[in-house]
């Protein structure tokens, strides 16, 4: 929004002025509209890396937690595990290519559903590499992952990989 109304001031044109007017009244209608009024934060914290929380909503109908890092709506699970019909439930699509998942790495743990699901599908040993513990924390209290035998590794995902030899 500043470099948009920056270049407002430098840009004479009234066409490009009522098309940056419009395309602020657009994003502002559909955030208005989108928004969950009825969001109800269970747990805030701030780390070196984030501010995190964790809401209980409504998603498609069904009781949902919501991971928050900095704003962003990072995860999201049925309250009980269940399915919500987010892009996070795809794993089983991986057994297509192989069925052999002995082992998997994934480079920021979120809520961990997906190491979770790992673990659940294939019976793989899971390795996560988190660099905020406040977030894995926040995966154990809220989303369970402190019931699965996942791997954490507080570390910078790129460190990681350049000084890691395993494949």
């Amino acid at each position: 929004l500043i470099l948009l109304a920056v270049s407002l001031i430098f840009d004479k044109n009234p066409k490009s002025f009522a098309l940056s007017l419009l395309f602020i009244f657009i994003v502002w209608l559909t955030y208005s509209f989108t928004i969950n009024k009825n969001i109800n934060i269970v747990f805030e914290s701030e780390s070196n890396y984030y501010s995190i929380k964790v809401a209980q909503t409504k998603y498609n109908n069904k009781d949902t937690k919501i991971l928050f890092l900095d704003h962003d709506g990072h995860s999201l699970e049925g309250i009980n595990g269940n399915k919500i019909g987010t892009y996070q439930e795809i794993s089983p699509i991986l057994g297509t290519f192989t069925s052999n998942i002995d082992e998997a790495l994934i480079i920021g743990g979120g809520s961990y559903q997906i190491p979770k699901d790992f673990k659940k599908l294939f019976g793989s040993n899971v390795t996560v590499v988190e660099i905020d513990p406040k977030v894995t924390a926040a995966a154990n209290e809220f989303f369970d992952a402190n019931k699965y035998q996942i791997q954490t590794i507080e570390s910078d995902g790129r460190v990681y990989l350049k000084t890691n030899k395993k494949k």
